[in-house]
């Protein structure tokens, strides 16, 4: 009788009478239904007052708990709170999307997924040094995120390296947008480069200077074209075609791919990626390069629904979330 005053008391105003936001209200409300059930002869009295000391619920019990915490869905939810079609206020999104009933379409992979972790596991297996790595799958042409690992899991770490600053620095992946702006400035991979090292470039209010730089491994490098010094990945060759480019205009390219961390033009060291940059950047600026130089946004939903199937938002007909 009690759960049964409690549900009929919420028909008439659900969000006011919601025992887990409004407790006496709720309380109040589901007073009078007990009233009605005496009233009608259904509970006496003494049953109405017991059941009406009982406690109203004050946790809600909704179908989130039914799925497991990943680093995907999280970025999901966290999306879903801030989407406006879900309601003006924090309140209002957090109730639709917890207790909603939305359908949601995502860009995710199982297939994708499952490869994502086994990858990462042959590589960095469960260790006890908290030695971890992440990844993002951004698929070229779309931008629809595929896959996603965050760190060793979620529920443990809920730190998601992948998508979250400061980033990690790149390494040589970065030299790709050198050779971009090399590139775009009408270079071609035959010119002729040094890639001999050790090498050393003024670096007039920076620190150290002068700048010195080592190939990989000591190498003494040599010299011959943009390919050869792209296959060998010279430290030297990259370095001196990041100050023949220029680094204001390496910082456009990687910023134009997708890169959108805060790229300093006066590190002489940029073509070597020490600046920290996240994964998931990174997956979006290389899906550009792979969609011919064509700049594709990150995204997890397709569309959105009510539990009655209306529309809420649907990527394919919004031309905001395109840009």
């Amino acid at each position: 009788w009690v759960q049964s005053a409690m549900l009929a008391s919420l028909i008439s105003s659900p969000v006011t009478g919601d025992p887990t936001r409004n407790e006496a209200v709720a309380k109040e409300r589901r007073g009078r239904a007990l009233e009605r059930l005496h009233a009608d002869g259904h509970i006496s009295a003494e049953e109405m007052s017991t059941l009406d000391s009982y406690p109203v619920p004050r946790q809600r019990r909704s179908r989130q708990d039914e799925f497991e915490e990943t680093y995907y869905l999280e970025e999901v939810k966290q999306i879903l709170l801030d989407a406006t079609y879900l309601g003006d206020t924090k309140l209002d999104r957090t109730e639709a999307v917890f207790a909603g009933g939305l359908r949601v379409f995502t860009t995710f992979d199982p297939a994708a997924q499952d490869a994502a972790e086994r990858a990462i596991a042959a590589v960095i297996p469960p260790n006890e040094w908290d030695v971890t790595a992440a990844l993002a799958s951004v698929e070229p042409g779309t931008g629809a995120v595929r896959a996603l690992v965050g760190g060793p899991g979620f529920a443990d770490y809920k730190f998601n390296i992948a998508t979250q600053r400061p980033g990690r620095s790149t390494g040589s992946s970065f030299k790709s947008f050198v050779l971009a702006a090399a590139m775009d400035a009408g270079y071609v991979p035959t010119d002729v480069m040094d890639g001999t090292g050790p090498c050393e470039f003024d670096n007039t209010g920076g620190t150290p200077n002068p700048y010195e730089v080592e190939n990989f491994g000591g190498s003494r490098g040599s010299i011959g074209t943009i390919r050869q010094m792209t296959l060998s990945s010279s430290n030297c060759a990259f370095v001196k075609l990041g100050q023949i480019v220029g680094l204001a205009n390496v910082s456009e390219t990687a910023n134009a791919l997708g890169v959108t961390s805060t790229l300093d033009p006066g590190v002489i060291s940029m073509p070597l990626g020490p600046i920290d940059i996240t994964p998931m950047e990174m997956a979006t600026a290389y899906a550009s390069i792979a969609n011919v130089g064509i700049r594709v946004e990150p995204f997890y939903i397709e569309r959105v629904e009510t539990r009655d199937g209306i529309v809420l938002f649907d990527r394919s007909q919004d031309e905001a979330a395109q840009r």
